[in-house]
């Protein structure tokens, strides 16, 4: 009797120590989120969610809504051993809500607070990746230029540059640049700088870049020359020239490129070593566009290179040769010849009883060789003739005008000289003479007023000759004329009308 009030009496004390036990093993406490942080935006669609251990967890569940009372979830997922979780496939330009709670063998926590963020819009620019200098590049000049990727649908960048990383002083904040380039000028030597870039469009503005350094020379490379001449884009230069540039500040020497190309990928003159402002560059092509441009040195460095200028090589004109100047008594058949020209493709003759060459007789194009005949000239006629060479892109100027007189024969269809005295009389608008030996010859038109109109000064051989004015670009009126012929001299007053 006694021994079974002792065991009602220990059984409720046991179930009291059970339930006490009970309570020193309790479900973990809610976890704290870590990334991203609340309210952030412009995240991606697909990202990590983060948060911090707990004690006693032993795995996780998170969930993902759009909205904030989790009535339906996009992600809603349990047993998570990792404190991170991957998520994807999210809708640009949406706010998203999570949380997370933890479990161990006791139970679940609550959930930790709610966080939300918000995914990039469709139009959101990506950040630019930064290029030019290198990360921790050292020994950069003063005056350099930082180069960027480009963005799509970028308009413009911003570019910030500070001697610290947190920005709070800015050396360099530049926006509304056009593209992934800018030059900086006058930084300090021997400093580390920082350097950071957004995009920019009609929508708005991407996040920076990441942060990028560089540290300048300690002592400082040369500025950056200018080029003086040849002007940019010039035209008509020789094959032979010199190359000038003004003086860059600390340069002790300088080093000077030619190129066909703008890329400089190739060059056709590269020196080094300049200690004078200028190059002489010789053995250059005519008719050809050449780039060209030039750095400065000293002993620390070496700048970067001038902007770059252009020049085209002009095409020299022909030098005559055959037949040679005031040549007489040539055949009905004449060969001409002109010394070849660099950068010409095609030579051009022309032939006229005019020095003016107002109107010709020969205009012959498309010449392939630096030589031509005619057969097809006057006798007892005085010629002028000049030649121009045509290159790929331009046409040079003509060369000097020389003339030459074809006598094939000796005898016009009029009376021969007597008696070796010359004759000379004025008709149908023309000088017409007569010489019975080789002479020299000398006639002068004058106007009323004594200017001198038309000149001519040859010897002649033997025969009957015609000058006629129209073809001398005399204008129609009253002239003196004076002929002389060794000791025979006559003149005359004329009335030319202009016709034969």
């Amino acid at each position: 009797m006694v021994l079974l009030k002792s065991k009602r009496w220990y059984i409720p004390i046991i179930v009291g120590l059970a339930a006490s036990l009970s309570g020193f093993a309790q479900a973990p406490v809610a976890p704290t989120l870590a990334t991203p942080s609340n309210g952030a935006t412009g995240e991606p669609t697909s990202l990590t969610l983060t948060w911090n251990s707990t004690a006693r967890a032993t795995s996780y569940g998170a969930e993902v809504s759009t909205v904030s009372t989790f009535a339906s979830t996009v992600l809603d997922q349990t047993g998570l051993t990792a404190r991170n979780l991957a998520v994807s496939g999210l809708t640009a330009a949406t706010t998203y809500y999570w949380r997370v709670d933890a479990s161990d063998a006791q139970g679940t926590s609550a959930y930790s607070a709610i966080r939300s963020f918000t995914t990039a819009g469709a139009t959101t620019l990506a950040a630019p990746v930064l290029a030019t200098p290198t990360n921790g590049s050292t020994g950069e000049p003063t005056a350099l230029t930082l180069t960027w990727g480009t963005v799509a649908g970028a308009t413009s960048y911003r570019l910030q540059v500070a001697t610290a990383s947190t920005f709070a002083v800015l050396t360099v904040n530049q926006s509304g640049i056009a593209g992934g380039t800018r030059a900086v000028t006058g930084l300090a030597t021997g400093i580390m700088y920082y350097w950071e870039v957004n995009a920019t469009n009609a929508t708005g503005t991407s996040v920076w870049s990441s942060v990028w350094n560089f540290t300048t020379n300690a002592a400082a490379v040369p500025a950056v020359p200018t080029l003086a001449a040849p002007a940019n884009a010039a035209t008509g230069e020789p094959t032979t020239l010199t190359l000038t540039w003004n003086s860059a500040t600390r340069a002790t020497s300088y080093e000077a490129q030619v190129s066909l190309v703008s890329t400089f990928a190739t060059t056709v003159f590269d020196e080094t070593g300049i200690t004078a402002l200028n190059a002489a560059v010789s053995g250059l092509s005519g008719g050809t566009l050449y780039y060209w441009h030039v750095d400065a040195r000293n002993a620390t460095g070496t700048s970067a290179y001038s902007a770059a200028r252009n020049f085209t090589t002009g095409i020299g004109a022909p030098t005559l040769t055959s037949p040679g100047n005031g040549a007489t008594d040539l055949g009905k058949t004449v060969s001409f010849a002109w010394s070849t020209v660099s950068g010409a493709v095609t030579y051009t003759l022309q032939i006229s009883t005019s020095q003016t060459f107002a109107s010709t007789v020969l205009n012959k194009a498309g010449l392939t060789a630096a030589a031509a005949t005619d057969s097809a000239l006057t006798n007892k006629t005085i010629y002028f003739w000049r030649v121009e060479a045509v290159g790929a892109t331009m046409t040079s100027a003509w060369s000097t005008v020389e003339d030459f007189e074809i006598s094939f024969t000796s005898v016009l269809s009029h009376s021969p000289a007597k008696a070796g005295i010359p004759t000379f009389e004025f008709r149908n608008g023309a000088i017409a003479y007569s010489l019975e030996k080789t002479s020299p010859v000398e006639i002068a038109v004058f106007d009323l007023r004594g200017r001198s109109v038309f000149a001519f000064n040859h010897t002649q051989s033997a025969g009957n000759y015609s000058l006629e004015l129209a073809n001398r670009s005399v204008a129609p009126g009253k002239y003196f004329v004076w002929f002389k012929s060794g000791t025979f001299e006559k003149r005359a007053a004329v009335a030319f009308t202009g016709n034969r």
